[in-house]
């Protein structure tokens, strides 16, 4: 069960094509009896020929990390792997190629959410054309913050839209009541 995320622009549009998709299909866990949950994010396309900055979330009930993490673990030695990294861009390496199935297999037993987002590379700011926000509406950045070189800089509008979007997918996810941060 999706719980919708009101009144934040993308945010909110995000949160509903998400709610729409599990009404739709129903194949979302529900993760609303989760007494905490795990985000985890990565992040690939910054090198200069990418078309698209691909940010990807994992959201985990942490009841079912254990047996993940026993898992992995065990396949790690079974296959030997060692303390190779498992990484899309390195399935060149014949052992991770044939440790891939067993591990999309394992990870298919975490109990959570997957999401991944492909931004093309024309989208320069997320925040509008002058690309400062408006510090007064937002009583957790001071102003001196806003105006200074890092939230000058695309970098600055990549944070904010990683944490507004790992925010978002949290926030859904949760327990209809649970408004902690």
């Amino acid at each position: 069960m999706w719980k919708s995320v009101e009144g934040f622009g993308l945010a909110t549009s995000i949160s509903d094509l998400i709610r729409q998709w599990d009404e739709r299909f129903g194949r979302l866990p529900s993760l609303t009896d989760a007494p905490n949950l795990l985000v985890f994010s990565d992040y690939s396309g910054d090198h200069k020929g990418s078309r698209y900055q691909v940010i990807s979330f994992l959201i985990v009930d942490p009841r079912s990390w254990d047996a993940w993490e026993r898992t992995r673990l065990e396949l790690r030695s079974r296959l030997s792997i060692g303390k190779r990294r498992m990484s899309f861009k390195s399935l060149n390496d014949s052992r991770r190629r044939a440790a891939l199935y067993s591990y999309l297999g394992a990870a298919g037993d975490l109990r959570g959410i997957c999401v991944t987002f492909a931004i093309h590379r024309s989208i320069k700011s997320l925040f509008g054309k002058d690309r400062t926000p408006n510090p007064k509406s937002d009583g957790f950045v001071t102003e001196a913050l806003w105006t200074s070189e890092f939230f000058r800089t695309c970098h600055a509008d990549r944070a904010l839209f990683i944490d507004s979007l790992g925010w978002t997918l949290r926030s859904g996810a949760a327990h209809p009541l649970d408004d902690r941060p």
